[in-house]
């Protein structure tokens, strides 16, 4: 599963990832923002562990969310 959103003026993609040889899944997401050839992509990931597919789907929006909102201070527009 993945999703797609726009939030605050980026575009949240949340990809996760299933562990290897485990029935759990990992958190990982793509922010944009821009336009064209000015187009920026981030990729964060978290150390939090799903037990499912969905489960780690819901995570990476609401850790996106937090990355935007600057509860989270990783993204920089530089």
């Amino acid at each position: 599963m993945s999703r797609k959103l726009e939030y605050g003026g980026y575009l949240i993609e949340s990809a996760p990832t299933q562990i290897a040889d485990a029935n759990a899944w990992k958190v990982k997401i793509y922010i944009s923002w821009g336009e064209g050839d000015n187009r920026v992509t981030r990729t964060f990931s978290s150390n939090e562990v799903s037990a499912n597919e969905t489960a780690a789907d819901d995570q990476g929006i609401l850790f996106a969310k937090q990355v935007i909102d600057g509860s989270e201070n990783l993204l920089s527009h530089g």
